[in-house]
């Protein structure tokens, strides 16, 4: 039977959706080429990256996330007065990717979707994260 709607013809061409296995693979495939890439860089290619972010080209103040590659590349230089100094939260970004690429190899190999972990304990420390993050911006902008 041929359908009188044409976005009815289309439905059937509908991709299945993709294996959560799939997805967890890409997952951890991207977070260990972001990782590899932040540590292969060096602190004096980080130096002479121009500054792209659009709310500091556009009023000179930093905004929360200025600083912070730059931040994660000198942690991972094993520099840590620098990455501090650059932005305070860039070895904790570090450390936070790392963890997560090995809950995701952990979750590959024990076949299963994800390791569980308490959705409260997810909640309340993305959000002392976040607070601590806010405070240290407004901190810094205050006190220049």
């Amino acid at each position: 039977m041929k359908a009188d709607n044409p976005m009815q013809q289309n439905s059937s061409l509908q991709l299945p959706p993709a294996h959560p296995r799939t997805l967890q693979k890409k997952r951890a495939l991207a977070l260990a080429v972001l990782i590899a890439v932040l540590v292969l860089a060096n602190q004096e290619s980080a130096t002479i990256l121009p500054r792209l972010c659009p709310w500091y080209n556009l009023t000179d103040i930093d905004c929360p996330f200025c600083g912070l590659t730059r931040s994660v590349i000198a942690t991972a230089d094993f520099q840590p007065a620098t990455a501090f100094r650059l932005h305070p939260f860039g070895p904790a970004v570090l450390a936070l990717l790392a963890g997560w690429l090995i809950l995701c190899c952990l979750g590959l190999f024990r076949d299963c979707w994800s390791i569980k972990i308490p959705r409260r304990l997810k909640i309340y420390s993305g959000a002392a994260l976040a607070l601590g993050w806010l405070c240290w911006w407004l901190f810094s902008i205050i006190g220049g």
